[in-house]
């Protein structure tokens, strides 16, 4: 059962990734951006955790598993930006648009991390170390913007 929602995230994550159409560009309405956006984070977290758990050894270390997590990881990291649009910030601590450079550097730091991590996946050192990088460069947002 775990298997089939695995693939199933993944296929649907990269039919996300895949879309030719800018995020920004396909919200009729303020609350489809801040949907896709939890959504987009969501499905990260829950691979994060995934990964968080083998790195702790809580589960046992499967290298397919956790570069399969891990590549999801990456290639939603590109996707929740585009969504931080005017009208879907009011959950925030700070204003992403006002503090655009701040917001678009924390956002590259996580993505070039998440980038890391399917290869880095390929053995439990790799991936301890890796997810640690990643994760504080995704907390380092958390700690910015937030609740």
């Amino acid at each position: 059962m775990k298997s089939k929602l695995l693939r199933a995230a993944t296929l649907g994550a990269l039919v996300l990734a895949t879309a030719p159409v800018h995020a920004a560009d396909g919200f009729a309405k303020p609350k489809e951006a801040v949907e896709y956006r939890e959504g987009v984070f969501n499905i990260m977290s829950t691979h994060m955790k995934r990964l968080g758990a083998m790195a702790k050894g809580d589960v046992p270390f499967d290298a397919a598993k956790a570069q399969a997590s891990a590549q999801l990881i990456a290639t939603l990291s590109t996707l929740p930006w585009e969504a931080f649009v005017p009208g879907t910030l009011g959950e925030l601590k700070a204003d992403p648009i006002k503090n655009a450079a701040e917001f678009k550097q924390l956002a590259d730091k996580f993505e070039v991390q998440a980038k890391l991590l399917p290869a880095s996946a390929a053995t439990l050192d790799g991936l301890r170390g890796q997810l640690t990088t990643t994760s504080s460069s995704c907390k380092s947002c958390h700690e910015s913007y937030r609740k």
